[in-house]
């Protein structure tokens, strides 16, 4: 299951792979890699390195692949096998920085407090960030779960902010409002704990220069509550299949035909016709130049 292969030249596709309860599956054999390749110096510790305790995400982000591919399913290790995972690394290789890459770390709040909680009692001196989370759910976090939160080591938070302009963001079904973006910097400025907020410009059928003025807007929002948290934009890039594609068809995106074509597309790229250079160029300024001293 899963597989696409070739048969005397022509192409075979298996049924797909079942989407299966993770816990299931062993606790990853980190014996079989050579785990310093993989431990880099980051902010949270000077031996950081990457873990995944999911796997899919429920949210229904008309932009994203997640929803085709995991039909917005989601499975996550409990929290006493996390905690487990990550007192081992602590443990064996000196691991003291945990980079949490999950598509979707918050979606169940009990297991998030549970972990938590789990990294205080066994006394790991832990520093983790980079949590996926999504905003609406965020700002429904109880002051105890903030506590723990930030008393467990959790020094950043990854969120998609996306947009400035609440049509943008109603376009998108991310189910949030613009004004719980401005709030969750302000919570998580009160715990220390840094915000990456993850912006998009140049949907289809939009005004790109409305757009690009709603996130410099929402920026300055942000900023002038708290100049702890940190800020990336991408252009948008329609992926095959997503339902925002479809619509970009229309607004005259196509497709590549080639899987190389495929290869080129990046998220800091423009690949729809109504993202002009100048966009590119002023996208490019801002993530690489003015974004670095903020």
């Amino acid at each position: 299951p899963g597989l696409t292969y070739k048969r005397d030249g022509e192409p075979i596709s298996c049924p797909d792979r079942d989407f299966e309860d993770i816990n299931s599956f062993p606790s990853l054999p980190y014996h079989m890699v050579k785990l310093e390749k993989y431990v880099v110096k980051t902010d949270l510790g000077s031996r950081t390195t990457h873990y995944f305790s999911s796997q899919g995400c429920p949210n229904r982000c008309a932009f994203c692949s997640e929803p085709l591919i995991n039909e917005r399913r989601w499975s996550g290790l409990n929290a006493a096998r996390v905690v487990d995972d990550i007192e081992w690394l602590a443990r064996n290789h000196a691991i003291n920085g945990i980079i949490l890459v999950d598509s979707n770390f918050f979606v169940n709040k009990e297991r998030v407090r549970q972990i938590c909680k789990g990294l205080i009692d066994r006394n790991l001196k832990i520093k983790w960030g980079g949590a996926n989370g999504v905003i609406r759910d965020l700002v429904r976090f109880d002051d105890e779960l903030w506590d723990l939160l930030k008393e467990s080591g959790c020094k950043s938070i990854l969120v998609g902010a996306e947009s400035g302009l609440q049509e943008i963001l109603d376009l998108i079904g991310k189910g949030t409002m613009v004004n719980d973006t401005v709030k969750i910097a302000e919570i998580c400025d009160r715990y220390g704990i840094c915000v990456q907020f993850s912006l998009m410009l140049g949907f289809p059928g939009k005004n790109i220069a409305e757009e690009f003025h709603s996130i410099l807007d929402l920026i300055a929002r942000i900023m002038a509550k708290s100049s702890m948290h940190i800020f990336s934009l991408f252009i948008y890039t329609p992926y095959p299949g997503s339902p925002l594609s479809a619509l970009s068809t229309r607004y005259g995106f196509q497709p590549p035909r080639t899987f190389e074509g495929w290869s080129h597309f990046e998220l800091n790229a423009s690949n729809t016709p109504w993202v002009t250079k100048k966009y590119v160029r002023l996208v490019s300024m801002l993530t690489n130049y003015v974004f670095f001293f903020f």
